[in-house]
């Protein structure tokens, strides 16, 4: 085969896939994204925003989490209203995210650093992609974490009222999705892989156990699922530097797992 019929090498395929709009960064800049950082004022900033991140968005939940996993499991007749659910979330998502976005204001900190390019159709191609990995891998690891250890019940879901509630349940399991992804992976991951940039992997698996820590109120078997889940989204985000494909895949599956609640009979698992 001549070199020009050679098929297209990753470096260039990835050139493609991560190819701007209008407005966005050329292509031979977006691999700065992960930019090992030497200088001493620079790594101040990267470390401020990793502390930030953990006292905001990951110590709060992780303390009130490790409380409701030590606690009794709830009673096979609770009921939790998905609408208390959902504000919830959204007191949650806004404290995290509002002022995050004002610190990242405030010392410079642009949003295409953090993968945050302009929404593409590429990105809900990406994210189709990741949901047709996604479920049948934490599937897997579901089930095989209930054999190692004991699934945790976590109460029944009461529906929605009305369709305004419907809406409101939806629009949180979205802005959750934008506030978990933008900490873990729009932030910390990228803050410690530019930090650690000779362990590029540990940054990578760091971020993926910090979000499936404060998951523990779901038991050791939801910590193994969500952990996994993180994975894969570090795994997509690193092959492709888009946050918005994560936050895309992210909420659609925040919206099955509702449902699921909601209405058993769809559940992957049937119970």
């Amino acid at each position: 085969m001549s070199e020009h019929a050679q098929a297209p090498s990753t470096s260039s395929l990835q050139a493609s896939l991560l190819s701007s709009p209008p407005g966005d960064l050329p292509p031979d800049e977006i691999p700065a994204l992960f930019t090992p950082a030497h200088d001493p004022a620079e790594r101040r900033k990267l470390w401020l925003l990793v502390a930030f991140v953990l006292a905001l968005a990951v110590i709060p939940d992780l303390h009130w989490a490790i409380h409701s996993w030590l606690a009794e499991p709830p009673a096979p007749e609770s009921v939790w209203p998905a609408m208390s659910i959902a504000l919830h979330l959204l007191e949650r998502s806004f404290r995290v995210v509002v002022p995050m976005v004002c610190l990242l204001a405030i010392i410079g900190f642009p949003f295409r650093s953090m993968g945050l390019w302009r929404i593409r159709a590429v990105d809900f191609s990406i994210a189709v992609a990741m949901l047709i990995v996604i479920f049948p891998t934490t599937y897997l690891m579901g089930w095989l974490a209930s054999i190692i250890v004991e699934p945790r019940f976590l109460g029944h879901t009461a529906p929605p009222g009305s369709a305004p509630e419907w809406l409101i349940v939806i629009f949180a399991d979205v802005v959750n999705a934008v506030a978990e992804e933008l900490a873990i992976w729009g932030v910390l991951y990228v803050c410690l892989r530019r930090l650690w940039h000779r362990s590029e992997w540990l940054s990578l698996l760091v971020a993926a156990l910090t979000f499936g820590s404060y998951h523990i109120y779901q038991g050791i078997d939801g910590v193994i699922l969500v952990t996994t889940m993180g994975l894969l989204h570090g795994v997509f985000f690193r092959l492709t530097r888009r946050l918005w494909p994560l936050i895309i895949a992210h909420a659609a599956n925040n919206i099955f797992i509702t449902l699921a609640a909601t209405f058993p009979m769809i559940s992957l698992t049937g119970s």
